[in-house]
């Protein structure tokens, strides 16, 4: 799976991005609403 964002490669199992620390829940709900074309959920950057 790619970040949403930082496009880095996520491993299977990860729980968050090696580089960034995004979600991988957040990033999932990303990609579905991408497919979807929903609105984009992104990570949070606080």
């Amino acid at each position: 799976m790619i970040c949403p964002e930082c496009k880095n490669e996520i491993a299977d199992g990860a729980k968050f991005c090696p580089n960034c620390g995004c979600d991988v829940e957040l990033a999932k709900q990303a990609y579905s609403a991408e497919v979807n074309h929903a609105p984009l959920i992104v990570c949070g950057g606080g």
